[in-house]
């Protein structure tokens, strides 16, 4: 009968571990952000605009004074 070694044993779990590792590359998508509206933002608006226009997500930025919160866009470019 044929006995395996430690070192035979480490050589195959390289071998398999190297073809699992390999197999699982996934490319990560860049994000893009876009100002929708520079002067004034209402939420739903906002991400209603951004999905419907990028399929994005829409949120409102405060940049100060509450009348002028900016709407921006992220979203997959």
């Amino acid at each position: 009968m044929t006995k395996l070694t430690s070192v035979q044993i480490f050589t195959v779990f390289l071998l398999l571990t190297g073809i699992f590792m390999t197999s699982e590359v996934v490319a990560i998508p860049k994000t893009c952000h876009i100002v929708l509206y520079p002067r004034g933002c209402d939420l739903q608006t906002c991400r209603l605009d951004c999905y419907t226009k990028f399929e994005g997500k829409g949120d409102c930025i405060i940049t100060g004074e509450p009348k002028f919160n900016k709407c921006i866009c992220a979203y997959y470019c």
